[in-house]
């Protein structure tokens, strides 16, 4: 697949997961876990009336299937991030070398970890192993890579300059995005969001011909 794919699919493959979390954290706060997420104020301002307005989204099945049947967007999302990944490590080419090389491929080992533990979540019978044994794991990998990851893209000038600055922020990116929204998800909105930035300067310099090792970059890091 050529780095134009992997940029659109990059775009593309989070926006079910984007538009649906705020119907998925209403559905989380649903099940028994979820309940106490719902408390503070500035989650129930919204997700209440929600649940009011949208209650046969909600009351069609169990709280947790409910749940889970929306939540399997969130395996979109994070391929749509990998793909990112893969295509600017494909763009940046041979010339990768310093002293952060190791960032883009434990991210990417990291990236793909959460993928499939996502994918046992949401997918599968064994939802809390897979949290457990991957998705917690993947998270803290994470948090542990993504400074370094984002100064390698920083450094290397690849992609947006602003979705650079998300990357190396993943860790308070993550824990606000969950605390303000109450749910996981809106963290994966924050991810997405950043490396969806990451394809859109990866698509536009594409459809000029160019790559990123020439002037044109420079002109898509400048507008990113």
């Amino acid at each position: 697949m050529d780095t134009r794919r992997f940029a659109l699919l990059a775009v593309l493959a989070p926006v079910p997961a984007i538009l649906l979390e705020p119907l998925t954290a209403t559905a989380y706060f649903r099940t028994a876990d979820g309940k106490s997420s719902a408390d503070p104020a500035w989650i129930s301002v919204w997700s209440d009336p929600l649940a009011r307005h949208l209650h046969g989204a909600l009351d069609w099945a169990s709280a947790d299937v409910v749940y889970h049947s929306y939540g399997k967007a969130f395996a979109l999302a994070f391929a749509g991030m990998l793909c990112a990944l893969l295509a600017l490590r494909r763009t940046a080419g041979p010339a990768s070398h310093g002293r952060l090389r190791w960032a883009p491929r434990a991210a990417t080992f990291a990236y793909a970890l959460a993928l499939l533990g996502i994918v046992g979540e949401y997918w599968t019978p064994w939802s809390s192993a897979a949290f457990i044994g991957l998705s917690v794991p993947s998270i803290l990998l994470l948090f542990l890579v993504s400074p370094f990851l984002g100064a390698w893209l920083l450094r290397r000038r690849l992609g947006s300059r602003l979705g650079g600055w998300m990357v190396a922020l993943t860790m308070p990116g993550i824990i606000g995005s969950a605390i303000l929204g109450g749910h996981l998800g809106f963290a994966v909105i924050y991810l997405s969001a950043a490396w969806m930035l990451h394809a859109r300067v990866l698509l536009a310099t594409q459809s000029t011909g160019a790559t990123m090792g020439d002037q044109a970059r420079d002109h898509a890091w400048a507008d990113a």
